[in-house]
C-alpha cells in the first residue's frame, strides 16, 4: 500500500472484476461491461463513505477511545509484519510517523490520524494531511531528520529500505511493514493489522464489513447477469 489507498482499493475491484468475468467463460463482453459501468458509477460512493464513517465515529464519541488495555507489564503488540520481522511494540504508540500514502488514509479512516507526527511528501490525502509534517519521499527518507520528530512507531509499506529500516531500528524505534500483494482481500488483512496497531480494532472491523458489503455486491450483481 504505496499509493493511495482509495485509488488501489478501486484498482482491486476493478481486478476483481475481471478476474470474474475471465474466469466464466458465460459471461459475455457486453456484461462485463456492464460490471464495469455499475461499479465505476458507483465510486463516488466510496469515497462519501470516507466522510460518513468518519461523522458517524465521531458522533459517537469514540474518537479517542481505545479497544484494549494490555495487561501490567505486558507489551502492547508483539507480532511478525510484512516482512516476517518480529517486532515488539512495548506501549501503545502517541508519536506515528507513516511512510506510505495508503497507511496514512487508513489512519484517518480509523480516527487515529492525531497520532501521526511525521507523513511522506506523497501523503496528500485526506486534505487535513496537509498539517502535518513532512519527512521527505519514498525513496529518499532523511532518516536523521525523520527521528527527531520523536516517534514510537514507525510504519512503513514496501518502498523502505533494508537500509533505511535497520537505521530506525538502531535508534530503538519500532518499525512494522504492512504491504498489500494485489488481491483485494489484502485490503481487509491491512486494515484489520492497523487496527490492531492503533488500538482502533472496532473502527477496523466496521469498515472490513463495509467493504465486504461492497464486494458481495460485486459478486451479486456478476451472478444475477
Amino acid at each position: 500500500p504505496d499509493c493511495s489507498f482509495l485509488k488501489y482499493y478501486n484498482n482491486m475491484i476493478i481486478k476483481q472484476l475481471a478476474e470474474y468475468s475471465a474466469n466464466d467463460t458465460s459471461i459475455s463482453w457486453g456484461k462485463a461491461a456492464s460490471l464495469f459501468k455499475w461499479y465505476n458509477c458507483n465510486f463516488m460512493k466510496r469515497i462519501a463513505f470516507f466522510f460518513t464513517f468518519s461523522l458517524l465515529f465521531l458522533a459517537c464519541g469514540n474518537r479517542g477511545a481505545g479497544d484494549r488495555t494490555p495487561a501490567a507489564g505486558a507489551n502492547f503488540f508483539e507480532g511478525k509484519d510484512a516482512y516476517g520481522r518480529e517486532v515488539v511494540i512495548p506501549s501503545e504508540p502517541q508519536r506515528i510517523i507513516s511512510l506510505s500514502p495508503a497507511i496514512t488514509e487508513i489512519t484517518f479512516l480509523l480516527h487515529s490520524e492525531d497520532k501521526l507526527v511525521g507523513i511522506t511528501d506523497f501523503c496528500d490525502y485526506p486534505p487535513e494531511t496537509s498539517r502535518i509534517q513532512r519527512v521527505g519521499t519514498l525513496l529518499n527518507i532523511n532518516v536523521e531528520s525523520l527521528l527527531k520528530l520523536q516517534p514510537d512507531l514507525i510504519l512503513i509499506g514496501a518502498m523502505v529500505s533494508k537500509k533505511d529500516v535497520a537505521k530506525m531500528e538502531e535508534a530503538q524505534v519500532p518499525v512494522y511493514s504492512v504491504k498489500a500483494e494485489g488481491h483485494v482481500e489484502d485490503i481487509f488483512t491491512t486494515i484489520g493489522k492497523l487496527g490492531v496497531i492503533l488500538n482502533k480494532q472496532g473502527a477496523a472491523d466496521s469498515l472490513i464489513a463495509s467493504y465486504k458489503s461492497d464486494l458481495q455486491q460485486v459478486k451479486n450483481l456478476q451472478d444475477s447477469t
